[in-house]
This record gives structure tokens, C-alpha cells and sequence, in this order.
């Protein structure tokens, strides 16, 4: 599982100073008309409001209690709504329908049916010269917002990434080994056995690091060289991979 701070995945800033506040979550005169046209009542009007501004900043409507309460001061004030005028944006019908119309309004593919093959291409494409799941979820992000895709929580996010990088991986897994004649096929799984007097199979000695630069460690080195390049030139066998799949 990827960690959520290490992507771009759009999330709320904790602590938003009154300038940041009044850029981002200040609703515009077409915003407010938008809104009204739709919403009638304080409650109603302040729902339609936080959905609209959120969803315009992050791409993804989020849950009532991961949005700051600044944020919710600062649009019910611009309102000019009642202090204890609350706000409910749990999923109902009304909530579905305000969502329905900002998606819309912002002119939104729904995330859903019709992402998800949008989603799938994407991450296919970058899991073959892509292989940390960050890099991939980054991807996955900027092309989304690209193509005009509400986007999925997190948690689906990272877990197509992860379905999907391990499918793109076996298939490289399998054509590098179909581009394996018998005899090589052979001679690699020799590397898995151990004879009486080793400790190790030689299949630990192609993991070896190189240690500090002494005379003996490079004379030593370079042995090592020669026994690798005696199993021959890999380069064939890897031919249209990318070097971070590498």
C-alpha cells in the first residue's frame, strides 16, 4: 500500500491562513447564482456551497468530517448565513442530486463505470516504465484531472495500482522468460543448488555487493565480473523493457 503523503492524491491544508481561505473557497458571483438556482434555504444553501468549493479544489467530493472547520466558517459567512446554520452533506438524496449537478457544472466524468476503464489505460501505460506506486498514482492523478475524471478515493486508487502493477510485471516476468532457450532456462536453475561444501547457492553470489576498495576486495571484484559475464549478454533478453522495470 502506497503512503497517501507520498502522492500528489489532493487533500485539505489544516491550517489555511484568511488569505488562502479567501482565494480558494471564496465562491464567485457565477458560483453563487449557480447555487441559488438549486438551493433554497440556509441549510440547503451552505450544503450546495461546501459540495461546489471542496469538490472544485480537491476533484472528489470528500467526507463532512475531513473538511476543515475553517473552511465551513469562512463560505457560511461569505453567505452572509446564521452562525448556527449546520451543515449535513452525508449521502442522500438531496446530496446525490447537489453532487450530480456540480459534476455537471464543472463539466465532470462521474467516478465510476465510466472512469474506471479510463483509470485501467492509465496505469497500464505508466506500469510499464513506471514501478513505484507513488510515481504511478501520480500518474494515474494528473491524467484523470487531464481527461476531466471526478477521482476515486484513495483507497480504490491505490488499490488498482497495485492489481494492476503486479499484472504488467508478470507479463514481463513471463516475456523474458520466453525469450529463454532450454539450456540457459537450465543453467539459471543450476544457480539454485547447493553442492556439499557451499553454505550459499551460487544464485546468492549474483546478489553480491561490492566491498571496500582494497587491492584483495578488487582483484576479488573482478573475478566476480568474469563469472558473471560467463552467463553471456543480457541485453537481448530485456530488449523493449524500460530500465526502471529493469
Amino acid at each position: 500500500m502506497a503512503s497517501i503523503e507520498r502522492t500528489a492524491y489532493p487533500r485539505f491544508k489544516r491550517n489555511l491562513t484568511k488569505k488562502e481561505l479567501h482565494q480558494i473557497y471564496t465562491p464567485t458571483l457565477e458560483e453563487t447564482q449557480f447555487v441559488h438556482s438549486f438551493a433554497r434555504g440556509s441549510e440547503f444553501l451552505l450544503k450546495a456551497m461546501v459540495l461546489l468549493k471542496t469538490f472544485q479544489k480537491l476533484g472528489y467530493f470528500p467526507k463532512s468530517d475531513s473538511i476543515p472547520k475553517g473552511i465551513i466558517e469562512h463560505i457560511r459567512d461569505w453567505l452572509s448565513l446564521s452562525l448556527d446554520t449546520p451543515l449535513d452533506i452525508q449521502t442522500s438524496r438531496v446530496t446525490r442530486k447537489y453532487q450530480q449537478k456540480i459534476r455537471e457544472y464543472f463539466h465532470v466524468i462521474p467516478n465510476g463505470k465510466e472512469t474506471r476503464p479510463i483509470m485501467i489505460n492509465i496505469l497500464t501505460e505508466a506500469a510499464k516504465v513506471k514501478d513505484h506506486p507513488s510515481d504511478l498514482i501520480n500518474i494515474a492523478i494528473e491524467e484523470l484531472v487531464k481527461s476531466r475524471c471526478e477521482l476515486p478515493s484513495f483507497r480504490v486508487l491505490d488499490e488498482l495500482t497495485g492489481q494492476i502493477r503486479r499484472a504488467v510485471n508478470e507479463e514481463l516476468f513471463q516475456l523474458v522468460f520466453s525469450r529463454l532457450s532450454s539450456e540457459q532456462i537450465h543453467s539459471f536453475n543450476e544457480l539454485l543448488i547447493r553442492s556439499t561444501n557451499q553454505h550459499y547457492s551460487d544464485y546468492n553470489r549474483f546478489k553480491t555487493l561490492p566491498k571496500k576498495p582494497t587491492l584483495k576486495n578488487l582483484r576479488d571484484h573482478i573475478d566476480y565480473f568474469i563469472w558473471l559475464q560467463s552467463y553471456g549478454d543480457m541485453t537481448p533478453f530485456l530488449e523493449g523493457i524500460a530500465p526502471s522495470k529493469i
